[in-house]
């Protein structure tokens, strides 16, 4: 029996999809908040098919859960689904980072040097900039390491990462740590150091998964991670 074509989204639907999306990675949106379908129609400017086509997807990619009686909510993440995050991610690009050390170019490790520097002389670490930096970097590592499966793992988790990073936002010192860390691992790269840039991206994930479970459960974090 042939398989069938999946149905491509019209230009409604990925329009709404990926603004529903941001504003939702963006805080727009919080843990709990229902979507009610009228409502994002006249947000969007959208008829109801593309708003519940879009929906389905992001259902699909975990970003909201359908509760019967209630509808369509924003998923709220666990203690326990934050820390299973931070422990895939530190696995994966912890040896990204030791493949990656010597393979890339220089100029672009000093290039991102070079932004993070700038955004740390500024003092205000803009959460925006710091996420833009952070991004290119783990991406570059990534991408250099080869490793296609292990690519193929972060993109489908691309959308809890995203959701991952909300808290901090407003998070002022824990933003300045990160973008000073995104400086130490591409000082070790650059230095061709795999095993050091190992080390450091991975105590990078344990600091954040730390304060992102101490914003998460208010200083509990370590008590109650295996709760759900």
């Amino acid at each position: 029996m042939a398989k069938k074509k999946q149905r491509a989204p019209s230009i409604t639907e990925a329009r709404v999809y990926r603004e529903l999306k941001t504003a939702i990675t963006g805080g727009r949106y919080r843990a709990g908040a229902v979507l009610v379908q009228e409502e994002l129609c006249r947000i969007f400017k959208a008829s109801r098919t593309p708003v519940r086509d879009a929906l389905t997807h992001l259902q699909a990619e975990g970003l909201v859960v359908a509760i019967p009686n209630k509808g369509v909510v924003v998923r709220d993440f666990s203690p326990k689904d934050v820390h299973d995050i931070y422990e895939i991610r530190t696995l994966l690009e912890s040896a990204a980072a030791q493949d990656a050390g010597g393979r890339i170019p220089k100029a672009s490790l000093e290039a991102i040097i070079a932004r993070a520097s700038a955004i740390a002389a500024k003092k205000n670490f803009p959460f925006d900039q710091v996420k833009e930096v952070g991004t290119e970097l783990h991406r570059m590592i990534v991408e250099t390491a080869g490793n296609l499966i292990m690519q193929d793992l972060l993109n489908r988790m691309d959308t809890l990462i995203e959701v991952s990073r909300i808290p901090f936002r407003q998070a002022h010192e824990r933003l300045k740590e990160i973008n000073q860390e995104h400086i130490d691992i591409a000082k070790a790269l650059l230095k061709g150091n795999g095993d050091a840039a190992a080390e450091l991206m991975r105590k990078h994930f344990i600091l954040t998964k730390e304060a992102h479970l101490k914003i998460l459960l208010g200083g509990g974090a370590r008590a109650r991670v295996n709760e759900r």
